[in-house]
């Protein structure tokens, strides 16, 4: 199936992108930004500690070129500006607070006129957790107020970027247990979960 023949297919809920350190996320994300600008939805990306300073930038390297001037963007920690920032947020273990303030600035950018569905990127999900990672109080509650806690009712989409050389095993499995759809980025892209499939399948 191809990437956007599945894109087309998820009416909502949680797509996990995972990746190992040596591949290239960035095409995935370069193509699903596009399909979901073409459909005349509407992508905002949380960028943290500055993955989408690093994706646009391997994008360059391969004469590629993010719509920028399209994309709101909620800064999570890091200095490099990309796209339409909207608000910032620190890069903090409080998570009720983190929330709160995530919903402050996302609450605004929903109420802007539009037809089409919001779609939410997370980028650095891995560098988010890795700081509590070894501490299961912290991850546990991570996945409770953060992960589960974005809405995923009506037309919301919302697509988490995980590196897996930044997380530990427990973070990865959890993070697929949660999530509606599983993509993983190797040598090519295979879907390894997705409602109503028994085995997974080439992107």
């Amino acid at each position: 199936m191809p990437l956007e023949g599945l894109l087309r297919s998820v009416p909502e809920g949680k797509i996990l992108v995972e990746y190992e350190p040596t591949r290239h996320p960035e095409r995935i994300f370069h193509t699903m930004i596009k399909f979901y600008l073409d459909s005349g939805d509407v992508p905002l990306v949380v960028d943290v500690i500055d993955t989408l300073h690093v994706f646009a930038q391997h994008l360059a390297f391969q004469g590629v070129s993010l719509p920028l001037e399209k994309i709101p963007v909620i800064k999570c920690g890091g200095r490099v500006d990309l796209g339409n920032i909207i608000g910032k947020i620190s890069v903090t273990d409080n998570f009720e607070y983190y929330l709160a303030q995530h919903a402050r600035i996302a609450r605004k950018f929903m109420k802007t006129p539009g037809e089409g569905r919001r779609v939410t990127f997370f980028l650095g999900t891995g560098k988010f957790i890795m700081t509590f990672q070894d501490d299961p109080y912290k991850l546990e509650n991570y996945f409770e107020t953060i992960f589960r806690g974005y809405g995923t009712k009506g037309d919301n989409i919302s697509i988490f970027f995980v590196n897996r050389g930044v997380v530990n095993e427990h973070a990865v499995k959890s993070l697929e247990q949660d999530s509606n759809y599983v993509i993983l980025v190797g040598d090519g892209m295979r879907l390894l979960k997705a409602p109503g499939r028994v085995k997974d399948e080439a992107l």
